[in-house]
């Protein structure tokens, strides 16, 4: 099972060691091929001058399924609460500018049956669940994870293993 989700995920970029931390921001939409564009030129912006008390980070970012964005500190890089802060500022200022919603953390992403990126709200899932849109082996987005490894290896998950199952009632 395991090969067959990492085979749906993305490969990352290798310069990104497997102990970086990673912080998942997810829309709530697709993003159109102009927001894409504007997403991926302010991430590298904002990673290329993205600091902690006066040292730059050896960071990286990247969009995945068109619908995360992701962003990547290596290890060994002190990374504060006020980088913390100016990372929060930067995707807040994304969604204000594009209209989009990359905060909400009520919202859950999975993969459908035709492997495109779903959400639904949090309360939705039960009655998902029920109806039996959803499964124990639909596969959810653990946006949870807190490195590059843990996303490889548990960031696209089956329902059923996932913390997601505890908010079926």
């Amino acid at each position: 099972m395991k090969t067959a989700i990492a085979s749906r995920l993305p490969v990352l970029d290798p310069a990104i060691a497997d102990d970086a931390r990673v912080w998942i921001y997810q829309s709530d939409r697709p993003f159109t091929p102009e927001e894409l564009l504007e997403i991926e030129r302010a991430c590298d912006e904002f990673v290329s001058g993205w600091h902690a008390h006066g040292n730059d980070l050896n960071a990286f970012s990247t969009v995945l399924y068109n619908r995360f964005i992701a962003l990547f500190v290596n290890p060994g890089e002190m990374v504060s609460g006020c980088s913390i802060d100016s990372s929060v500022h930067f995707i807040t200022s994304l969604e204000k500018k594009l209209g989009l919603s990359l905060t909400n953390r009520t919202m859950v992403a999975f993969l459908d049956e035709e492997q495109q990126v779903q959400n639904l709200h949090i309360s939705e899932l039960s009655t998902a669940y029920e109806s039996g849109d959803i499964t124990d082996d639909t596969l959810v987005f653990d946006n949870l994870v807190f490195t590059k490894g843990e996303m490889e290896e548990r960031w696209l998950k089956p329902l059923g293993t996932s913390w997601h199952k505890r908010m079926l009632t």
